[in-house]
């Protein structure tokens, strides 16, 4: 189990005593840590039977056999999952917010061999993402975040495909190396693109550029 029972014991116990609604519960997996991490949003002074708080404990556990960890298993990088709870407790499993952040390290020499390795598995869900952005800092880049909205049901038969869709994949990957010929131009960069039907959309695209210019000396102000 990913989660033990006791904490989730502890969690809902916690909400009860303090007469807490709960609206959407976030949850975070840090692969770098080995952890994952809980957030709650809270609404307060609301008198709720006992049968709201044993749906959010039964919701935590189902969340986690039913896709949290093939979640983990399918993508393989961090990601922050963000569900909303309805008024009995009850989680809305068929519509997770989900942000997947791949951390792009300076040593990676072969960027596009990296990349068609790891999205091997992200491009399973490419019906389900709606936008992709790309950083850059100091003229290399370092993320590319994936913004999705995902069925929980449907995320155990995507982890047991077992073809990958190659033609998203290399379009994807493309655009990617689009973007990295252009960050080595700029000192930071970022580009949000939308994605239609599983295509990224280079030509509707939010860019953001900048660029540092050294002054000539003789316009140096001294420190006082």
């Amino acid at each position: 189990m990913l989660f033990s029972e006791r904490i989730i014991e502890e969690l809902v116990s916690d909400l009860r005593s303090r007469k807490v609604k709960l609206e959407s519960l976030k949850i975070n997996y840090r692969p770098f840590k080995n952890e994952i991490q809980l957030k709650t949003v809270e609404s307060f002074g609301f008198a709720l039977e006992e049968d709201y708080y044993v749906n959010i404990y039964e919701n935590i556990l189902y969340s986690e056999t039913m896709w949290l960890e093939p979640l983990i298993k399918l993508i393989g990088t961090r990601f922050e999952a963000n569900i909303a709870v309805d008024e009995e407790g009850e989680f809305k499993h068929d519509k997770i917010e989900i942000n997947a952040s791949y951390n792009i390290k300076p040593r990676i020499l072969h960027l596009l061999s990296y990349l068609s390795k790891n999205l091997s598995g992200i491009v399973k869900c490419y019906s389900s993402v709606r936008e992709v952005t790309v950083e850059g800092h100091r003229k290399a880049m370092t993320n590319i975040n994936f913004y999705m909205t995902l069925d929980g049901k449907q995320i155990t038969s995507l982890l047991k495909e077992r073809t990958v869709n190659k033609k998203h994949l290399e379009q994807w990957l493309y655009l990617i190396d689009q973007c990295d010929r252009e960050i080595i131009k700029r000192d930071k960069y970022t580009n949000t693109f939308k994605v239609i039907n599983g295509k990224i959309n280079y030509e509707t695209r939010l860019e953001f550029s900048s660029q540092i210019f050294k002054l000539p000396e003789e316009m140096k102000v001294a420190n006082d």
